[in-house]
């Protein structure tokens, strides 16, 4: 037919129709493979739904003038508004309302950490090491933000910035900080009245706001997470109403749950460090905050430094022996009873030791130089005990003059005195609101302290010996307590009464641990026996029953297949670790709840 073209291809007609996006796409990949052309990537910004939530929300609260600084692409940062708008947010906080003062200065760090680090990028480092140095000390009481903070101190150029890897991870992911609907609220009227265009695109790029009210915005994970618990929820409904399901077949997996939850929990992983062939006996043994140094302390004077990682550099020491000599001096002139009071538990500065002695002093040391910093005076008697609080503010001392005093790192004098014990005060532990600690003495008993106006709160009696070592449980509500008798004993707080009274050591217990969980309790003395004990388990006072027996006779219920690992039949005894060393010196947890036991192994006396 004329006026009619027909187009063919090998494979038959073509579509006179328009072609498809596929089509186009192969037909320019073939074009720049013939022509040998790199491919073009797509210039797109991604952004997150959270992102986007958090962009519209602060754009709703924002002016129409404040609009443009939530761009993509951030400005060049300026050290003088930085330091200015930085400094009129701390104010500001100071300023408000003490019920949201706590959840507001979870902004600081993050964006204290974000605008040194924006400085550094751009190539101020003048301006940046001033901004560090005005504001650092802000933060170095906390020893994680401490430590991090020790490490962007090293960073002096672009370059240095690029090359560590763990400071472009904090930079390329999100600070989380929870706020309540109120605090939320308080601080967007802040940043939409003040000029703070860093702290508002700080907000958006580099923190995430979270709301702990459900009604108000919340995180995706949270949307999500409330979405799967309300399925759940109507899953659950419709099993119940389908006419296969039984009552008896619902009751009986409310027990599996319920046995499942009120049953054992299962036993830490234990790590022991035996310590042997030490010069003099030990008095003392601590580990640090992040497990890498251990100190020990001795009865020759000495406090023994040991690295626990692999490493070269080794504490230059510095000679500073000091000694007042006392009329209650029972020991040589070459021997002094020292222990120490390290860093465990996250009571200290990691850069520093505290060691108390029988020369009625305490002493701070620094652990890269060994040597003596501070020495701290004012208890007339050999000094027993020491204990740091989780802020590494406050440190308490015990002391054979029957007193327990109150120090601070800036003053070489005792701040408090607290006076009630009868005897010795041989044991101390900081609770872990950090208000309150308790004493341990010779005189059977326990008080509890409050540190601000010195008064005493508690006096818990019970134990018929000596109390020689004092835990809290990490949620604050219970007390154990062991000594001479051989006995645990463990104390409600709110009420003084004791719970439970836990029988198996064969002498004197020295150490006690909680788990992080407060669901455990470790503890080892001078049998040389660890116990752990299941605070979960519901069984009434006294009912406990010496373990000792069941050892003897040589029949435990269970047993592994170490030798030196058994199981009690007592209730809340729940696994036995023989050390096979004569005394347990110190038990804690470490970050990854892991059990870190050290123990000396001394050589038989002939």
């Amino acid at each position: 037919m004329k006026g009619v073209m027909s187009l063919k291809s090998r494979s038959g007609v073509l579509s006179s129709s328009t072609p498809t996006p596929e089509v186009v796409e192969s037909a320019i990949l073939r074009y720049q493979a013939k022509r040998r052309l790199s491919p073009a990537s797509p210039v797109v910004w991604k952004q997150s739904l959270d992102e986007l939530a958090l962009s519209e929300m602060l754009l709703g609260e924002a002016s129409d003038n404040e609009a443009p600084l939530f761009s993509p692409f951030p400005a060049q940062p300026d050290p003088v508004t930085s330091e200015t708008q930085y400094g009129k947010f701390k104010a500001w906080i100071s300023e408000s309302p003490e019920a949201l003062k706590p959840e507001l200065a979870q902004l600081l760090y993050p964006m204290f950490t974000h605008l040194y680090l924006d400085l550094i990028s751009s190539g101020q480092h003048p301006s940046s090491s001033k901004f560090l140095r005005r504001h650092q000390s802000t933060f170095l009481g906390n020893a994680e933000f401490n430590a991090f903070i020790r490490l962007l101190s090293s960073i002096n150029s672009p370059r240095d910035l690029s090359l560590n890897d763990h400071v472009n991870a904090f930079r390329s992911s999100k600070y989380t900080v929870t706020l309540s609907t109120q605090t939320y609220n308080y601080l967007i009227k802040y940043v939409h009245q003040g000029k703070s265009s860093l702290l508002l695109r700080l907000l958006q790029s580099k923190i995430d706001l979270k709301l702990a009210d459900p009604l108000a915005a919340c995180s995706r994970p949270e949307a999500l997470q409330r979405i799967r618990s309300e399925m759940n929820r109507d899953l659950l409904q419709q099993s119940i109403n389908d006419k296969n399901t039984t009552n008896n077949d619902i009751q009986r997996l409310k027990e599996i749950i319920q046995s499942v939850r009120s049953g054992p929990s299962p036993l830490p992983s234990t790590c022991l460090y035996r310590i042997n062939n030490v010069p003099s006996p030990l008095a003392s043994a601590e580990l640090s905050y992040d497990s890498s140094l251990m100190a020990l302390g001795s009865e020759n004077s000495s406090i023994y430094l040991y690295n626990l990682l692999p490493s070269t550099t080794r504490v230059k020491r510095e000679d500073n022996h000091a000694r007042i000599k006392l009329s209650c001096d029972f020991f040589g002139d070459n021997e002094d009873d020292v222990r120490s009071g390290g860093e465990s538990k996250e009571r200290t500065v990691p850069e520093l030791l505290l060691g108390h002695s029988e020369d009625t002093s305490m002493r701070l040391w620094e652990t890269s130089t060994g040597a003596n910093k501070v020495v701290y005076s004012g208890h007339s008697y050999p000094v027993w005990c020491v204990d740091v609080d989780r802020l590494g503010y406050n440190i308490v001392t015990g002391s054979m003059d029957r007193t327990a005093k109150l120090w601070n790192t800036e003053y070489t004098f005792p701040i408090r005195i607290y006076a009630g014990h009868e005897k010795d005060v041989d044991c101390i532990a900081f609770h872990p609101n950090c208000n309150y600690f308790a004493t341990g003495s010779v005189d059977k008993s326990i008080r509890l302290w409050s540190h601000a106006d010195a008064k005493m709160v508690r006096v818990l009696t019970g134990h018929k010996s000596g109390v020689y070592s004092l835990a809290f449980s990490p949620d604050g509500k219970y007390l154990a307590s062991g000594g001479e008798d051989r006995r645990i004993r463990i104390w409600d707080l709110a009420s003084s009464r004791q719970l439970k009274e836990l029988k198996g050591h064969t002498d004197t217990v020295y150490s006690l641990v909680w788990s992080t969980n407060s669901s455990h309790l470790s503890s080892g003395g001078l049998d040389g026996v660890l116990r752990i004990w299941d605070m979960n388990n519901p069984s009434p006072q006294n009912s406990s029953t010496s373990s000792s027996s069941s050892e003897e006779s040589g029949t435990p219920t269970t047993s592994s297949s170490s030798k030196n690992i058994s199981c009690s039949p007592v209730p809340e005894l729940i696994g036995t670790y023989k050390t096979n060393c004569s005394n347990i010196l110190d038990l804690r947890y470490s970050h990854h709840n892991t059990l870190l036991v050290t123990a000396i192994m001394e050589e038989p006396k002939t």
